[in-house]
């Protein structure tokens, strides 16, 4: 470990950001997962209506807001995640 300084320096930030840094906020327990954005989905699926599912996500996992192109959530959803600091669940 001493044979490369980076190494070793690097080694010593992150031992303080061991003791120094705040445990990660436990997360609660979920009772639904965007349930309105999947509401919406399940609905222009069952009808037909493309126009109902525009612009929101096309799959249900939490990277897809970031990965598809001007797609969000359903309202409630989006205000539901501001309101919670981003934390998908309910």
């Amino acid at each position: 470990m001493r044979s490369s300084r980076l190494f070793y320096e690097l080694v010593i930030v992150r031992e303080w950001l061991h003791d120094t840094a705040p445990p990660p906020p436990v997360p609660d327990a979920a009772t639904g997962y965007w349930k309105f954005t999947k509401y919406q989905l399940m609905q222009a699926l069952r009808t037909g209506n493309r126009m109902q599912s525009d612009g929101l996500v096309r799959e249900m996992d939490p990277d897809a807001p970031n990965r598809d192109d001007a797609r969000g959530l359903a309202a409630d959803d989006a205000v539901r995640i501001s309101m919670t600091s981003g934390s998908p669940c309910d």
